[in-house]
């Protein structure tokens, strides 16, 4: 199908079948070609088609060739669809004129003409026939592109796997003249589509999905198929480069590629000091480490080298000795064990009160300001018992 404002061959000139062309004529041409003024001719125009009684071939499809038209009609090969017949003498097609404002199928008509035209099987393959509006080339027809034009009334500009187009929406079947009524693109707006959309539904944003590859088309309504282990990156995800073209904010680039996915919002807003992290959840902020605060529980923690880099924590070695994290700790006299090491040069001791405390770390009686420089056992360590 051939599509834009050229002008294109017609009458008895030779060329290849396909689909009815959109475009009208904006220049003069001769020898089959469209001619006339630039532009749309008119700015408004009826609501409907109103074909007349004979339509004389208009609008007929031709694959026999010239022979398949009739008396008001010839062949027009680029598409094989029946246009209104040039007048005795003509060496150009007609271009887009007050006269002759509706432009389709490299040539350009009257309403009535164009009415039969858009009203015949010509019309079933010619998009911009939608409405005389959108053959005037007023506003955008279903299927057409309406990235920088507006649809024509009862349809919406909404975004597709390719770009925005325009759709007819509906909320039922009854609304469709297909039957079938369908988030087809997977963006939350239910459209008029074929039937084999609603018989053979595409799969949605996190089915689980098949293809993707050069070898093998996506099944997914928008984007492509991912393979992951991980629920949120796994199955059909939009397609981005950059997390502004993710609904969710948030754009999972492929290894070693400038494209990706997008997926949940969290992936790209790190957890902080004590928010939960690890597969499925998050990755934690550059400068902190996932560490087990159980066997099924996991929270970011702030990597340091000493005490002063932690604020309110204790600077405390990883358990395979891969570095150090800041941990909570507790202040002094507060209740500490396994799971919270004092602040600063405070030790954990059950000085005799029958349960473990942060106390001031001793040698000497001196040290403790009146109480009592008690030993802790084997361990050489001593802390001070409050007097």
């Amino acid at each position: 199908m051939h599509a834009g404002a050229g002008a294109g061959a017609g009458g008895s000139s030779a060329g290849k079948g396909g689909g009815a062309g959109t475009g009208g004529g904006p220049q003069a041409g001769t020898s089959g070609k469209a001619g006339g003024s630039s532009g749309p001719a008119i700015t408004s125009a009826p609501p409907a088609w109103m074909p007349p009684a004979d339509c004389g071939g208009i609008g007929d499809t031709c694959p026999n060739g010239l022979a398949g038209c009739s008396t008001k009609s010839t062949c027009q090969l680029e598409g094989y669809v029946c246009i209104p017949r040039l007048p005795t003498g003509a060496t150009s097609l007609p271009g887009r004129t007050a006269e002759t404002p509706y432009c389709a199928a490299y040539t350009c008509m009257t309403f009535e003409e164009a009415s039969c035209f858009c009203t015949g099987e010509a019309g079933k393959v010619t998009p911009s026939c939608s409405s005389p509006s959108a053959l005037a080339g007023l506003c955008v027809g279903k299927d057409s592109s309406c990235e920088s034009k507006s649809c024509c009334e009862g349809l919406s500009c909404v975004e597709t796997n390719g770009g925005k187009r325009c759709e007819e929406p509906c909320t039922s079947a009854a609304d469709c003249s297909t039957g079938c009524c369908t988030d087809l693109y997977d963006n939350g707006v239910s459209i008029c589509a074929e039937m084999t959309a609603c018989t053979t539904p595409c799969k949605k944003r996190g089915q689980a999905c098949e293809g993707g590859d050069f070898d093998t088309p996506t099944d997914c309504c928008r984007g492509t198929c991912v393979q992951s282990d991980n629920p949120d990156f796994g199955g059909c995800r939009p397609t981005c480069t950059t997390s502004a073209d993710c609904d969710t904010g948030c754009c999972q680039l492929f290894s070693d590629s400038t494209s990706g996915f997008c997926t949940d919002a969290k992936y790209c807003s790190c957890p902080g000091d004590g928010d939960p992290c690890g597969p499925g959840i998050a990755y934690c902020c550059e400068g902190m480490s996932c560490i087990g605060k159980t066997s099924t529980e996991f929270v970011c923690r702030p990597d340091c080298t000493t005490d002063a880099d932690c604020t309110g924590g204790k600077c405390s070695p990883l358990s395979d000795d891969s570095g150090k994290i800041c941990l909570p700790c507790g202040a002094h006299g507060a209740a500490c064990g396994s799971d919270l090491q004092c602040c600063g040069t405070d030790v954990c001791a059950d000085t005799g009160e029958g349960s473990f405390s942060c106390h001031t770390a001793c040698t000497t009686e001196a040290d403790c300001g009146g109480g009592t420089c008690v030993s802790l056992g084997d361990s050489g360590a001593h802390a001070c018992r409050e007097p």
